[in-house]
């Protein structure tokens, strides 16, 4: 997958394809927060600050990317239909066991839900996932993006979901993205996120991070 033609990639499969094949070689694609819906694709991952092995580490990142692309499908009121995840080693590490690959699953229905998102991304991460490797990068990617208003759902679906995003969407709007999460998105437990020395200062949204000047 590393080393498959990009052109014929996207010929065959579409520009999440693309994209997935492009983050596997290391070239970043564009953060959900730099694009303004609506979108054809949705895609979160990012590179580990430190080398990740355990799988439970994995499904924290998968857990937090899900949470991303759920929060933006429903603020553009869409939903997926497909899952695509993927992982993949440092390729510059030429002294270490190298490793990628990629999973694509369809979803029974379309959804926004970050509970079913999670859920096929965790599907996805199992069936890839291979211990004894270093893994420097994992993402989460929705494709098959329709409206909202043009979803029938199935007569006998459990509506609990709706309700559920409804409420966490609340919540996270009045105390802040975080305030209600999955189980599995534990910020306690994030250490494969960047190390706090490189990342830049929030100054317009942490008091604590404010800028300051000389006495």
């Amino acid at each position: 997958m590393h080393d498959s033609d990009i052109k014929a990639m996207r010929a065959r499969f579409g520009v999440p394809m693309e994209r997935l094949v492009s983050e596997l070689r290391g070239i970043p694609c564009i953060e959900i927060a730099d694009i303004s819906p609506p979108r054809k694709q949705i895609m979160s991952s990012r590179s580990f600050g430190e080398r990740i092995t355990k799988q439970d580490d994995l499904e924290n990142a998968m857990a937090f990317h899900a949470t991303k692309i759920g929060r933006q499908l429903r603020k553009q009121e869409s939903v997926a239909g497909m899952v695509h995840v993927f992982l993949e080693t440092d390729p510059f590490r030429k002294d270490r066991p190298q490793y990628h690959s990629y999973i694509s699953l369809p979803l029974v229905e379309p959804t926004s839900s970050t509970v079913e998102i999670n859920r096929y991304a965790m599907i996805g991460l199992h069936r890839i996932y291979k211990s004894g490797y270093e893994y420097r990068k994992a993402g989460v990617c929705v494709s098959e993006l329709s409206p909202e208003s043009l979803f029938f759902p199935d007569m006998f679906a459990d509506s609990r979901q709706e309700r559920i995003m409804k409420v966490m969407d609340e919540i996270n709007g009045q105390f802040g993205n975080g305030a209600l999460r999955l189980s599995q998105d534990d910020w306690m437990h994030r250490y494969w996120e960047p190390r706090k020395e490189r990342m830049s200062p929030r100054y317009t949204t942490s008091w604590n991070e404010l800028a300051v000047c000389g006495d």
